[in-house]
């Protein structure tokens, strides 16, 4: 039985009739370990164990205007199919509107209505807490991947309840340790990255902190932006309070959504003194512009912000950050252009900062690259230590290369 891809638009993939691309993990290939973070352009069909080069595409694309009637025609069939009930008791106040107070009116009242819509059902578009199915409901026990950890609740400002699990090493290095942070994508729930606490608990020596969004798992509350943003400062506080942990080697660690929050949280003046670095994989420059990517319309970038409801401009945050930062992108990211890490790169406002690209690393799989644990560990080892030199334990093939922004004249690594 094919599982279920934990992806941005598995529910509209219906509907939308995206083009599929060839970079798409393999469903039968670990799926229940993969990355759910953003909407995603790909099939599930390839037939790869391991990530590697991708063939280009021999299908043509539709020509723009055809594109574009083709997406409000499939969307329009979306939002009717889903809110079919509302669809329909709308329908009959128009009705009822326009002959009571003429044509304008009726559509003002669509226009309004439309507007509205289309604003409320942005979380619709973006969180994903229920897939794969029972997601909400299930959540495999930390004690299934065999590491010691504490089981976790953490009160918000707000006052909701989030679900988090600390991994923790054992003494006398917990205490001891460089403690990771850890923001995931946009689907599923943090059992599906249990994958990385082994990775990251074995080879990189460190505590883990698995935060589960408002929403998620068994967390209270409903996702959204300010939420996951809040969720993130209760976890940062909270690891601040407890005392047997060293505050002085925090560091934030964050996946394709969750490198928005990760963003944000580092690049909050009051955060500056405890964080000691920040791992950002494969996330975007803001959603508008994701969605501008995802439905081939630049006119997205323009839309007006008070009509996006979630945005994650991080391409505007990362330049206050001035902690230690370490950008992982993957070369065969199919999901977010890696040029986006590259403009984070260039923005951040730290000046030690360090690219590194991994040559058959996609969106969700950048993990299983050679040497990516080796560089999350020489980088903890760096900023736990407040050391400033670029990593020198790389996996082969690597390069460093000039970085060109305004905000450093330090150098990134990228592998070739």
């Amino acid at each position: 039985m094919r599982r279920q891809n934990l992806s941005f638009d598995s529910e509209l993939r219906h509907y939308l009739h995206m083009n599929p691309s060839e970079g798409d993990e393999d469903s039968n290939h670990r799926q229940s370990m993969s990355e759910g973070s953003l909407p995603s352009q790909g099939s599930a069909n390839n037939s790869r164990s391991s990530p590697g080069p991708r063939k280009k595409s021999t299908t043509r694309s539709p020509s723009r205007c055809g594109s574009v009637c083709r997406l409000l025609y499939n969307f329009i069939s979306y939002i009717v199919a889903r809110f079919w009930g509302l669809c329909t008791a709308w329908i009959l106040v128009l009705v009822l509107v326009y002959f009571l107070y003429g044509t304008t009116l009726a559509l003002l009242s669509v226009l309004v209505a439309i507007v509205g819509l289309v604003y409320n059902i942005q979380d619709n578009l973006l969180y994903f807490p229920e897939e794969p199915e029972s997601s909400r409901f299930y959540v495999a026990p930390a004690q299934s991947t065999g590491l010691p950890h504490e089981d976790l609740y953490i009160q918000t400002s707000d006052r909701v309840r989030i679900s988090a699990v600390l991994f923790k090493q054992a003494e006398p290095l917990f205490g001891r340790a460089p403690t990771v942070l850890f923001f995931h994508g946009n689907a599923g729930n943090i059992a599906h990255r249990y994958f990385n606490a082994h990775g990251l608990y074995a080879m990189c020596g460190c505590n883990i902190l698995f935060l589960e969004y408002r929403g998620y798992g068994r967390s209270e509350g409903r996702p959204s932006e300010a939420g996951l943003y809040r969720d993130a400062q209760a976890a940062l506080d909270y690891l601040h309070r407890r005392g047997d942990v060293d505050t002085r080697r925090i560091v934030v660690f964050g996946r394709s959504l969750g490198g928005g929050v990760a963003i944000h949280l580092t690049s909050q003046a009051c955060n500056r003194s405890k964080i000691a670095g920040l791992i950002v994989e494969n996330t975007f420059t803001s959603i508008p512009d994701m969605g501008a990517v995802l439905f081939h319309l630049n006119l997205l970038r323009w839309v007006p912000l008070f009509l996006v409801k979630n945005q994650y401009f991080s391409i505007n945050k990362v330049k206050h950050i001035r902690t230690s930062t370490l950008f992982i992108s993957g070369v065969e990211d199919e999901l977010v252009p890696p040029r986006m890490m590259h403009e984070l790169f260039q923005r951040c406002g730290t000046k030690n900062k360090q690219l590194i690209r991994f040559e058959g690393g996609t969106h969700n799989e950048t993990w299983r690259c050679q040497g990516y644990f080796t560089v999350i560990r020489e980088f903890l080892t760096q900023v736990t230590y407040r050391e400033t030199q670029l990593i020198k334990d790389l996996p082969p093939g690597a390069q460093r290369v000039q970085d060109t922004s305004e905000t450093s004249s330090r150098h990134h690594i990228e592998t070739v």
